[in-house]
């Protein structure tokens, strides 16, 4: 296999940014270790539940690995913005924004804001995600009736799945703050730059438009004075 300098260049930025991955193997570690021995010993049984305390638990600790699985989500997420910092393309495109951040004045433009469309993957993605592992937990852990063993599962393909997701959504990050990111600013550059000289033929056609009625009256001055001192 090829050895790729750009790809080894980001792996080693992610173990240099560490923060995002300490996150992910904690918030792993806490859901699939912690969270099942404090249902197992609060419950005081290996099966389901039979008390109040134990099924509101057993809900919180559903809601806590799905807890987990969200901040996993996002934390890749973050990273991927930071395995790109230092590329090229991210680095363009920051300079672009700033310098059309100055100049739209609030202008409607058609293609994918990188910034949308993260504020949405986070929204909708993360809820959506959260909310199903949430279901499977609850799902899964009454399907097999057995308490520890089964939170302890499900705890494990939480955590995997969540992994799974946000790696992929990571390169997504990339790709868009990247390809992405450059080709808004573009765009928003391009149709700043046509409004620009829109603005300048309209205020040189009024000009010329100015010159002209200026040029009319004083024609029709000229032929009123002629006409007076006619008679």
């Amino acid at each position: 296999m090829i050895y790729n300098k750009e790809r080894g260049k980001k792996t080693r930025k992610f173990i240099s940014d560490s923060k995002n991955g300490i996150a992910v193997i904690v918030l792993s570690l806490v859901s699939m270790f912690l969270v099942p021995l404090l249902g197992s010993y609060a419950t005081g049984q290996a099966l389901m539940p039979s008390t109040i305390i134990g099924w509101i638990i057993y809900f919180t600790s559903a809601i806590a690995v799905s807890l987990c699985c969200l901040f996993i989500y996002l934390a890749l997420h973050n990273q991927g913005k930071l395995n790109v910092k230092d590329e090229e393309e991210y680095i363009q495109a920051k300079e672009l924004h700033l310098k059309n951040f100055k100049r739209m004045n609030g202008k409607e433009i058609i293609p994918v804001d990188p910034f949308k469309w993260e504020r949405n993957q986070k929204i909708k993605k993360g809820i959506f995600q959260t909310l199903a592992i949430f279901m499977g937990l609850l799902g899964f852990g009454l399907a097999i009736l057995v308490w520890n063993n089964s939170q302890f599962i499900s705890s494990c393909i939480s955590i995997v799945m969540a992994i799974s997701f946000g790696l992929v959504h990571m390169g997504d990050v990339e790709r868009m703050f990247t390809e992405g990111w450059l080709e808004w600013e573009l765009y928003v550059e391009k149709k700043l730059d046509e409004e620009a000289k829109k603005q300048a033929i309209l205020e040189v056609f009024e000009k010329e438009t100015e010159n002209n009625t200026n040029y009319i009256e004083n024609i029709e001055k000229n032929i009123l004075n002629q006409f007076k001192e006619e008679n």
